[in-house]
Protein backbone atom coordinates (compact mmCIF):
# COMPACT_ATOMS: atom_id res chain seq x y z
CA UNK A 1 0.00 0.00 0.00
CA UNK A 2 1.35 3.62 -1.15
CA UNK A 3 1.48 6.61 1.24
CA UNK A 4 -1.22 8.06 -0.22
CA UNK A 5 -3.11 5.14 0.61
CA UNK A 6 -2.56 4.65 4.29
CA UNK A 7 -2.86 8.70 4.64
CA UNK A 8 -6.58 8.37 3.15
CA UNK A 9 -6.96 4.83 5.17
CA UNK A 10 -5.45 6.84 8.51
CA UNK A 11 -8.16 9.81 7.37
CA UNK A 12 -11.14 7.51 7.11
CA UNK A 13 -10.23 6.01 10.36
CA UNK A 14 -9.61 9.25 11.89
CA UNK A 15 -12.91 9.05 14.01
CA UNK A 16 -12.78 5.44 15.16
CA UNK A 17 -9.43 5.18 17.32
CA UNK A 18 -11.36 2.94 18.97
CA UNK A 19 -11.43 0.24 16.25
CA UNK A 20 -9.66 -2.96 16.46
CA UNK A 21 -9.18 -3.20 12.34
CA UNK A 22 -7.80 0.26 12.35
CA UNK A 23 -5.29 -0.96 15.08
CA UNK A 24 -4.29 -3.86 14.04
CA UNK A 25 -4.11 -1.80 10.20
CA UNK A 26 -1.21 0.54 12.16
CA UNK A 27 0.06 -2.15 14.18
CA UNK A 28 1.25 -5.06 11.74
CA UNK A 29 3.72 -3.36 9.66
CA UNK A 30 5.27 -2.56 12.69
CA UNK A 31 5.33 -5.55 14.78
CA UNK A 32 8.48 -7.39 13.13
CA UNK A 33 10.25 -4.80 13.72
CA UNK A 34 8.77 -4.23 17.21
CA UNK A 35 9.78 -7.05 18.44
CA UNK A 36 13.27 -7.25 16.81
CA UNK A 37 13.84 -3.88 19.31
CA UNK A 38 12.62 -5.46 22.33
CA UNK A 39 15.12 -8.90 21.83
CA UNK A 40 17.91 -6.11 20.90
CA UNK A 41 17.54 -4.84 24.34
CA UNK A 42 16.41 -7.94 25.79
CA UNK A 43 17.37 -11.05 24.44
CA UNK A 44 15.83 -13.63 26.64
CA UNK A 45 13.13 -14.49 24.27
CA UNK A 46 10.57 -15.42 27.08
CA UNK A 47 10.91 -12.16 29.10
CA UNK A 48 10.62 -10.52 25.42
CA UNK A 49 7.37 -11.89 24.40
CA UNK A 50 6.28 -10.73 28.14
CA UNK A 51 7.44 -6.98 27.45
CA UNK A 52 5.68 -7.48 23.74
CA UNK A 53 2.67 -8.38 25.02
CA UNK A 54 2.54 -5.64 27.31
CA UNK A 55 3.69 -3.21 24.69
CA UNK A 56 0.75 -4.37 22.65
CA UNK A 57 -1.27 -4.40 25.28
CA UNK A 58 -0.68 -0.62 26.49
CA UNK A 59 -0.37 0.56 23.00
CA UNK A 60 -4.23 -0.85 22.69
CA UNK A 61 -5.16 0.92 26.14
CA UNK A 62 -3.91 3.88 25.23
CA UNK A 63 -4.89 4.11 21.22
CA UNK A 64 -7.69 6.48 21.89
CA UNK A 65 -4.60 9.10 22.79
CA UNK A 66 -2.76 8.52 18.96
CA UNK A 67 -3.30 10.71 16.64
CA UNK A 68 -4.31 9.61 13.10
CA UNK A 69 -1.53 10.68 10.90
CA UNK A 70 1.00 10.87 13.08
CA UNK A 71 4.01 8.06 12.72
CA UNK A 72 2.67 5.20 14.67
CA UNK A 73 5.79 2.95 14.75
CA UNK A 74 7.37 6.28 16.15
CA UNK A 75 4.82 5.97 19.75
CA UNK A 76 4.85 2.27 19.28
CA UNK A 77 8.93 2.27 19.38
CA UNK A 78 8.60 5.07 22.73
CA UNK A 79 5.85 2.87 24.51
CA UNK A 80 8.64 -0.40 24.15
CA UNK A 81 10.96 1.68 25.67
CA UNK A 82 9.18 2.64 28.31
CA UNK A 83 8.12 -0.52 28.80
CA UNK A 84 11.76 -1.95 28.56
CA UNK A 85 12.68 0.58 31.18
CA UNK A 86 9.75 -0.57 33.75
CA UNK A 87 11.25 -4.46 33.05
CA UNK A 88 14.40 -3.64 33.74
CA UNK A 89 13.88 -1.40 37.11
CA UNK A 90 11.41 -5.07 38.21
CA UNK A 91 14.28 -7.69 37.21
CA UNK A 92 17.28 -5.39 38.05
CA UNK A 93 18.93 -8.59 40.60
CA UNK A 94 18.68 -11.29 38.03
CA UNK A 95 20.44 -8.97 35.08
CA UNK A 96 24.17 -8.12 34.78
CA UNK A 97 23.82 -3.94 35.05
CA UNK A 98 25.09 -1.75 32.57
CA UNK A 99 25.63 2.17 33.09
CA UNK A 100 23.70 4.54 31.51
CA UNK A 101 26.17 5.44 29.07
CA UNK A 102 26.76 1.32 27.68
CA UNK A 103 22.78 0.89 27.88
CA UNK A 104 22.36 4.39 25.65
CA UNK A 105 25.10 3.05 23.19
CA UNK A 106 23.55 -0.85 22.88
CA UNK A 107 20.55 1.45 21.86
CA UNK A 108 22.26 3.56 19.20
CA UNK A 109 23.98 0.36 17.77
CA UNK A 110 20.29 -1.05 18.19
CA UNK A 111 18.37 2.02 16.12
CA UNK A 112 21.19 1.86 13.51
CA UNK A 113 20.44 -1.80 13.15
CA UNK A 114 16.89 -1.26 12.82
CA UNK A 115 17.38 1.60 10.05
CA UNK A 116 19.85 -0.99 7.98
CA UNK A 117 17.13 -3.82 8.63
CA UNK A 118 14.44 -2.01 6.92
CA UNK A 119 16.12 -1.18 3.74
CA UNK A 120 17.71 -4.71 3.45
CA UNK A 121 14.37 -6.13 3.87
CA UNK A 122 13.02 -3.78 0.55
CA UNK A 123 16.20 -4.19 -1.43
CA UNK A 124 15.36 -8.28 -0.78
CA UNK A 125 12.03 -7.90 -1.52
CA UNK A 126 12.67 -6.18 -5.09
CA UNK A 127 15.21 -8.63 -5.36
CA UNK A 128 12.93 -11.52 -5.05
CA UNK A 129 10.68 -10.08 -7.45
CA UNK A 130 13.05 -10.74 -10.35
CA UNK A 131 13.61 -14.10 -9.68
CA UNK A 132 11.97 -16.84 -11.85
CA UNK A 133 8.67 -18.86 -10.94
CA UNK A 134 10.16 -21.66 -10.56
CA UNK A 135 12.85 -19.95 -8.15
CA UNK A 136 10.55 -17.83 -6.12
CA UNK A 137 8.11 -21.04 -6.06
CA UNK A 138 10.88 -23.00 -4.55
CA UNK A 139 11.48 -20.03 -2.03
CA UNK A 140 7.54 -19.98 -1.13
CA UNK A 141 7.70 -23.65 -0.39
CA UNK A 142 10.85 -23.77 1.37
CA UNK A 143 10.42 -20.39 3.85
CA UNK A 144 6.38 -19.62 3.60
CA UNK A 145 5.10 -22.86 3.66
CA UNK A 146 7.93 -24.83 5.72
CA UNK A 147 7.58 -27.84 2.90
CA UNK A 148 11.11 -30.31 3.49
CA UNK A 149 14.10 -29.92 1.19
CA UNK A 150 12.99 -33.44 0.25
CA UNK A 151 9.26 -32.71 -0.79
CA UNK A 152 10.24 -29.46 -2.73
CA UNK A 153 13.16 -31.86 -4.77
CA UNK A 154 10.62 -34.48 -5.45
CA UNK A 155 8.09 -32.26 -6.57
CA UNK A 156 10.71 -30.60 -9.21
CA UNK A 157 11.79 -33.89 -9.84
CA UNK A 158 15.35 -33.63 -9.01
CA UNK A 159 17.49 -35.45 -6.61
CA UNK A 160 17.85 -33.45 -3.04
CA UNK A 161 21.65 -33.02 -4.36
CA UNK A 162 20.29 -30.92 -6.94
CA UNK A 163 17.95 -29.69 -4.97
CA UNK A 164 20.78 -28.04 -2.31
CA UNK A 165 22.54 -26.92 -5.45
CA UNK A 166 19.85 -25.00 -6.63
CA UNK A 167 18.75 -23.44 -3.57
CA UNK A 168 22.35 -22.51 -2.77
CA UNK A 169 22.58 -20.66 -6.50
CA UNK A 170 18.88 -18.96 -5.78
CA UNK A 171 21.05 -17.49 -2.44
CA UNK A 172 24.23 -16.50 -3.88
CA UNK A 173 22.17 -14.65 -6.57
CA UNK A 174 19.69 -12.89 -4.19
CA UNK A 175 23.19 -12.01 -2.27
CA UNK A 176 24.67 -10.37 -5.37
CA UNK A 177 21.81 -8.60 -6.56
CA UNK A 178 21.52 -7.18 -2.79
CA UNK A 179 25.11 -6.06 -3.45
CA UNK A 180 24.22 -4.45 -6.91
CA UNK A 181 21.33 -2.47 -5.44
CA UNK A 182 23.06 -0.98 -1.99
CA UNK A 183 26.38 0.07 -4.14
CA UNK A 184 24.60 1.42 -6.66
CA UNK A 185 22.17 3.06 -4.05
CA UNK A 186 25.50 4.30 -2.26
CA UNK A 187 26.75 5.85 -5.07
Amino acid sequence: MSGTDRASQEREWADSRGNPEFFLYLMTPVQGRLYAYILSRWPNKSDADDIMQETISILWQKFETYEPGSEFSAWAFKVAKFVLSNFRKKHYKNQIQFSEEALSALENQSDNFLKNYTSQIETLRDCLKKLPSKESKILTLKYEEGVSSKKIATRFGMSIRTFYRVISKIHTGLMRCMRLKTMGANQ
